[in-house]
C-alpha cells in the first residue's frame, strides 16, 4: 500500500532557531499520528509547511505520491482538510459552514442539513448551534464546529492542530472516539494532550 503522507529528512529551521533535522514519518491510510513536544518546538510549523506554506525547508514531503512544489502545493490544499488551532469568523455556525463549502472546490461536498444535524449530535452540541453565532459559542464548541467542517470535506488526509485542547473530559472523549476511532481517516496530529495521544497509533517526538 502506497503512503498517503510520506515525509523523509526535513530540516525545518526558523530564523536562528532548528526545529528539526531528519525528520521522518510515513502515513498509510487508516493511521492516526500524533507530534508531540513542549510548546515552541515547531509542531504547527510542520503542519504549515506540509501544506505549503512555509517554503524553507530540506528535504521531501510526499502527499498521495506528488512531490509538495509550488507547482503541487493547490493539490496538496485542496487534498487535505486541515485544522488549525484558531480560527476567526464572524456569524452564525450555519455561515461558517455555508462560507466553506461556497468555494469552488468544496461545492459538491455541501452538507444536508441532516449530515449537519447528524454531526452536532454526534459531537454532543446543541440542536440549535447553527443559529448560534460563532463568536459567541464556547472554545470547545467551535472546536467541535471545525472539526465537523474538516470531517464533511471527506479528505484523505487530516491535520489537526491540538484538536481537544478547549475540551472538557467528556467532549474529548467524544472525539476522540468519533475521529481516532474511525479506521477510515488518516490523521496527522499535533498535540499535548495525553487522551488524545495515548490513541494515536504513531507517536512522533519533535
Amino acid at each position: 500500500m502506497s503512503s498517503i503522507l510520506e515525509i523523509k529528512n526535513l530540516y525545518l529551521k526558523a530564523g536562528e532557531k532548528e526545529l528539526c533535522s531528519d525528520f521522518s514519518l510515513s502515513l498509510k491510510k487508516g493511521d492516526k499520528a500524533v507530534v508531540e513536544g513542549s510548546s515552541g518546538t515547531g509542531k504547527s510549523t510542520l503542519i504549515h509547511t506540509i501544506l505549503g506554506f512555509f517554503p524553507d525547508y530540506k528535504g521531501s514531503i510526499r502527499f498521495m505520491d506528488k512531490e509538495l512544489s509550488p507547482e503541487t502545493v493547490h493539490f496538496f490544499r485542496t487534498g487535505i482538510a486541515w485544522m488549525p488551532q484558531q480560527i476567526t469568523f464572524r456569524g452564525k455556525v450555519l455561515g461558517f459552514f455555508e462560507k466553506t463549502f461556497d468555494f469552488h472546490v468544496n461545492r459538491h461536498l455541501r452538507p444536508t442539513e441532516k449530515e449537519i444535524s447528524d454531526y452536532i449530535g454526534l459531537f454532543k452540541l446543541d440542536k440549535d448551534t447553527p443559529d448560534k453565532k460563532f463568536e459567541q459559542i464556547s472554545g470547545g464548541e467551535k472546536q467541535r464546529v471545525i472539526l465537523m467542517v474538516v470531517l464533511l470535506l471527506k479528505r484523505p488526509l487530516l491535520l489537526l492542530d491540538e484538536p481537544v485542547s478547549s475540551l472538557d473530559e467528556e467532549n474529548k472523549t467524544v472525539v476522540t472516539d468519533v475521529i481516532l476511532g474511525n479506521p477510515a481517516l488518516t490523521v496527522l496530529s499535533a498535540s499535548h494532550d495525553k487522551t488524545w495521544n495515548s490513541r494515536c497509533t504513531i507517536n512522533k517526538p519533535f
